[in-house]
């Protein structure tokens, strides 16, 4: 007798909650990961409830421990696939709610079905559950990319659900961050830097240099964008990083490469600010970096030079270079009102 139609959606919904139950039996001998709870440590599992599981077997396994994990998984495999196909069958929306839990369903039955279906959004959730994150990427790659998304993969449009999925992933994932990265920054730099400048633990915890040395090579402004976040709002003092940053702001002022005159002016006191309120990079290095008969390096000069004590050639260069005597006279002052606090400091 074949069953069909009413009779076969009948038949399911009756079998649903038999499987809902089967679930959540087996959770009290498995866990997500395959391997079977230890009874030790939960009162709860007694020889009766041993005995318990061992019925919901499809067959008598032999007595090994390891014996009886592997056919409790793949029970465990079986309901849960059926489940999936009976949800898909009559009700397709509680298949995603399914894949939020951790759960046992064969990824091939499941890729398989959602595709056919078109249900790409909950094929990323069951990706993410599984753990197999270079799956869903690259689907988020694949439709957030197209320029025109079909209704069925909408919600995957564009590069917010792969930058939401990277900022998911722990710090041990680096490399698969940053190669899926990278194509969210060159649609939407301002959303793709929200993988790395994120405040949340996953964020902050990423290697700084190798996120640093990957950004540098895609552009610099990413890079000082970064690195201002590391140094200004994670009060990290690698002295690297600090010098990094100079080499960022000298150079881009060297290659003069911006929009407009307001952008550069941006730009100018930004490497002002940082040379006058960072203690971590080498003052030295800086110096010979920038130009001495370049107007536009004058006070960046002066700046580093005062870091050096050499106050001499800092003041020539307010009083002759930037003809600047207000300048010149605050210099002064700062320097004597230094020189005045360090005298009565007393030494410890």
């Amino acid at each position: 007798m074949i069953v069909e139609g009413k009779d076969l959606k009948a038949a399911t919904a009756e079998l649903r909650p038999f499987l809902v139950q089967a679930r959540t039996r087996i959770q009290k001998y498995l866990n997500p990961d395959g391997t079977l709870k230890d009874a030790r440590g939960d009162q709860s599992l007694e020889v009766t409830n041993v005995q318990e599981a061992q019925e919901l077997l499809l067959a008598h396994a032999p007595g090994s421990r390891e014996e009886r994990r592997k056919q409790l998984v793949e029970t465990a495999k079986l309901v849960d696939t059926t489940l999936f196909r009976a949800y898909m069958y009559a009700s397709p929306s509680l298949a995603g709610p399914l894949f939020r839990l951790d759960n046992f369903c064969d990824p091939d039955v499941v890729k398989e079905k959602l595709i056919e279906t078109g249900r790409y959004n909950d094929l990323v959730d069951f990706y993410y559950g599984k753990k197999l994150h270079e799956q869903a990427l690259e689907l988020l790659q694949k439709f957030g990319k197209q320029s025109q998304a079909e209704e069925s993969s909408s919600q995957l449009a564009g590069p917010q659900r792969t930058v939401s999925y990277l900022q998911s992933l722990p710090a041990e994932m680096i490399d698969l961050i940053l190669r899926f990265a990278d194509w969210p920054l060159d649609v939407d730099p301002q959303l793709g830097m929200e993988v790395f400048l994120a405040d949340s633990e996953n964020a902050e915890t990423l290697p700084r240099q190798r996120v640093l040395n990957f950004l540098s090579s895609k552009d610099k402004a990413l890079a000082e964008k970064y690195l201002k976040h590391v140094i200004e709002e994670l009060n990290d003092t690698t002295p690297s990083f600090h010098q990094k940053l100079v080499d960022i702001y000298i150079q881009g002022l060297k290659e003069g490469k911006f929009v407009d005159d307001s952008s550069r002016k941006q730009w100018e006191e930004h490497t002002l600010s940082f040379l006058k309120s960072s203690r971590y990079y080498q003052p030295y290095k800086a110096l010979q970096k920038l130009p001495a008969d370049n107007p536009s390096f004058y006070e960046p000069r002066a700046i580093v030079l005062n870091r050096m004590g050499q106050h001499k050639q800092a003041l020539e260069i307010y009083v002759f270079k930037l003809q600047d005597p207000d300048k010149a006279e605050d210099y002064c002052n700062q320097v004597q009102l230094a020189q005045t606090s360090s005298a009565i400091t007393p030494k410890q």
